[in-house]
């Protein structure tokens, strides 16, 4: 035997083991949160993308949005976001959320996580379509956000729920829609915005196209009301 061989002793064992746990309770949050701050960079240009769609489609349609139904919203803005295939009523990937939380088992399946302002991309029986001149304030009013998932992963493409909830009378502009509004679920079928980002936050894209991320209890009448 080598007399200068050394082998460890238990103590030094043990305190190996603990550097190595302590290394790791501090390197295994920090890679979730950079994970996550990856997947919200992802979500907000996928609503970067779907704001400059829209703005191509108002302007190439005689400023009016297209439908908010599915399929229709995405075979009109088709052109604009996968132009290789026009006539496509599947989506795409700038429809899923990264962060979204239900996952279609079925390979090719699109889980749409994002919902619609329901007075802009009206339903397909309205009468006429919804124009630009109704939002005179492009840099407040959102047009599409993270929106809560149903039991098979896809969102409603219209945030029904904010019908009759958002209120367009002069001077409540300032304030805040509903707490029962603020879900923070999946799995339900509920038609309406869903904070999944970094615990509490949700990603939207306004009427300008700039992206914004909003923290849960802070939407105002003023992000969807039109009428003021």
């Amino acid at each position: 035997m080598n007399p200068s061989a050394r082998a460890f002793t238990l103590i030094e064992l043990l305190t190996v083991i603990t550097i190595i746990g302590i290394l790791s309770a501090i390197v295994i949050p920090v890679v979730g949160r950079v994970r996550e701050s990856a997947r919200d960079a992802q979500c907000k240009s996928n609503l970067r993308q779907y704001g400059a769609a829209v703005a191509l489609y108002v302007a190439d349609n005689k400023q009016t949005y297209p439908s908010g139904d599915n399929p229709l919203l995405t075979q009109e803005l088709a052109p604009y976001l996968k132009p290789n295939k026009p006539s496509s009523n599947t989506g795409t990937s700038l429809d899923e959320c990264p962060s979204r939380t239900i996952i279609n088992p079925n390979p090719g399946e699109i889980d749409r996580s994002y919902g619609a302002h329901p007075d802009v991309f009206v339903d397909a029986n309205a009468k006429s379509r919804a124009r630009a001149s109704i939002i005179t304030r492009p840099t407040e009013t959102i047009l599409l956000m993270d929106a809560c998932q149903r039991s098979n992963g896809k969102a409603h493409m219209r945030m029904g729920k904010l019908v009759g909830n958002v209120s367009d009378v002069p001077g409540k502009a300032d304030d805040f829609l509903p707490d029962s509004l603020n879900v923070d679920r999946d799995g339900g079928n509920d038609a309406i915005f869903r904070f999944r980002h970094h615990g509490q936050r949700a990603n939207a894209v306004r009427a300008d196209a700039s992206v914004v991320s909003v923290t849960k209890g802070t939407l105002q009448n003023r992000h969807f009301a039109l009428a003021y």
